[in-house]
């Protein structure tokens, strides 16, 4: 195994295991969610501190990378991106900041990009088979992965980029 191929795999298995930790640390803010919402119904207040949201300590990359995987699975722009993060992580993520992360991430092979939306999409290595290609089916607005040749009528089927090859052909 080369320190690449050792890196990309390590790299992996951390964002699994951060995914996992994070739903659970979700599965705790719920339950703290309750018990204050019980507390006020029954007139419990106390006066105490705000937690600081975890979610302050999670990485911009991991957030790229859910947001499209959980809520864009078909590609997103970069304003939906931010938009999202927003939304979910209440944080105020400046474009000029992520650009060069999503121009990483693009270089490594962990994203896509969708040329007619300007969008970008996830790509999951385990969930495709070697020599089929990204496309966008238009007909069914997704993504679908499949070999050149079935994918010939551009009309149906736009190739998408991913790094190191121009267009899908």
């Amino acid at each position: 195994m080369s320190l690449y191929e050792y890196l990309d795999q390590r790299e992996r298995e951390l964002l699994s295991e951060i995914e996992v930790l994070n739903g659970q640390i979700a599965e705790r803010e719920r339950e703290l969610d309750d018990i204050g919402a019980t507390r006020k119904a029954l007139g419990i207040e106390e006066d105490k501190p705000e937690p600081l949201s975890p979610h302050e300590r999670v990485s911009m990359r991991i957030m790229v990378t859910r947001t499209l995987k959980e809520r864009f699975p078909n590609g997103a722009t970069i304003t939906e991106i931010i938009e999202h993060i927003k939304d979910t992580w209440h944080r105020d993520i400046d474009r000029n900041n992520l650009s060069p992360l999503l121009s990483r991430m693009y270089q490594h092979g962990h994203l896509g990009r969708i040329m007619s939306t300007r969008g970008w999409f996830l790509i999951e290595p385990e969930k495709h088979i070697q020599g089929f290609r990204p496309y966008l089916d238009r007909r069914a607005s997704r993504i679908v992965w499949c070999q050149p040749e079935a994918a010939v009528d551009e009309d149906i089927y736009e190739p998408l980029r991913t790094y190191g090859h121009n267009t899908a052909a």
